[in-house]
């Protein structure tokens, strides 16, 4: 096995053949719907891929069958490596966000399903607590309206917001009156802003054009805050960082300097949580405490789709 096939997509370096990563995951994933991959990466047909793959379905016996049951979801998605932990650049899992020692540095954190905005709140608060993340945090939200789905439903504190108000909160009301106050609490100097938009690609341009930094609506551009050396960690739940980081790396590269972030000078860093997979229906079910193991494998596809994407751009 190559030294490329041995590592994951927590372990990756930045330029891997993705195709290789986690002992060839994405080509395994696609041989067992049925779905023709070329011999070399391509977006294109990762992007298809994580369509099929949120069908599951494959032609068995003159019927459509699962492709892929739950118990080998869970034991593929493991392997990929996507529910570990992250604490590393971009570029390499040796460069940590700590490793650069003291400086400026900041935390963006960003709008999501209420679960996502709740344990992404826990990890940046315990990592400022800790030292290990410095305590300039950027809170970046759009205006979709939360408690479509079941799981923000269920959610304590979108709960609590229906019950005082009688509607569902904007993710950027959840953020002002439940993320602000946990991590200005843990030591943060946190910053909310908000925009007009329920698009992740819009968030991330807008952003990196523009930010009112002060009660006073003081506009500071973003040349100054994304320089080269000026690192920046981006911090999400398992499964999800990476395409945070990717996302708003893109952005700054486009609208602030193409210099952002180079294998000589890296200055994006990813932090993410763990979270338990779902081996059983009832877990699968547990969205709160499981990650369904299904859209977890979407995510994986993803993020080998966005990585090839940052190394070939």
């Amino acid at each position: 096995m190559s030294e490329v096939a041995e590592r994951d997509f927590s372990t990756f370096e930045l330029g891997d053949n993705v195709y290789e990563l986690a002992g060839g995951l994405i080509p395994e994933i696609a041989e067992r719907l049925n779905f023709e991959l070329d011999n070399a990466p391509d977006p294109q047909e990762m992007y298809k891929l994580v369509g099929v793959l949120g069908k599951n379905k494959v032609l068995g016996a003159n019927e459509e069958v699962d492709a892929i049951d739950l118990e080998t979801a869970a034991d593929l998605l493991d392997r990929s490596g996507v529910q570990k932990p992250l604490d590393r650049s971009l570029w390499t899992p040796d460069l940590k966000i700590g490793d650069l020692g003291p400086g400026p540095a900041f935390t963006v954190i960003t709008g999501a399903v209420a679960n996502w905005q709740d344990r992404t709140t826990k990890l940046v608060a315990e990592a400022i607590g800790e030292g290990t993340l410095g305590p300039e945090v950027r809170v970046v939200t759009g205006n979709r309206v939360m408690g479509k789905i079941k799981s923000e439903q269920v959610n304590l504190n979108v709960e609590k917001f229906y019950v005082e108000h009688g509607r569902y909160p904007t993710e950027s009301e959840f953020a002002t009156r439940y993320v602000l106050p946990v991590l200005n609490e843990a030591g943060a100097q946190a910053i909310l802003t908000s925009y007009d938009t329920d698009s992740g690609e819009k968030l991330a341009d807008s952003f990196s054009r523009s930010i009112k930094l002060s009660e006073e609506d003081h506009e500071v551009s973003y040349e100054k805050l994304f320089e080269p050396d000026i690192p920046v960690t981006f911090a999400r739940v398992a499964n999800a960082g990476i395409q945070l980081a990717v996302q708003f790396r893109q952005a700054i590269k486009a609208n602030v300097s193409p210099k952002f972030d180079s294998e000589e000078a890296p200055d994006v860093f990813i932090r993410t949580d763990s979270f338990p997979i779902a081996k059983t229906e009832e877990q699968k079910a547990d969205s709160t405490n499981f990650q369904n193991p299904y859209t977890g494998l979407r995510q994986a596809v993803l993020t080998a789709k966005l990585l090839h994407e940052a190394a070939t751009a």
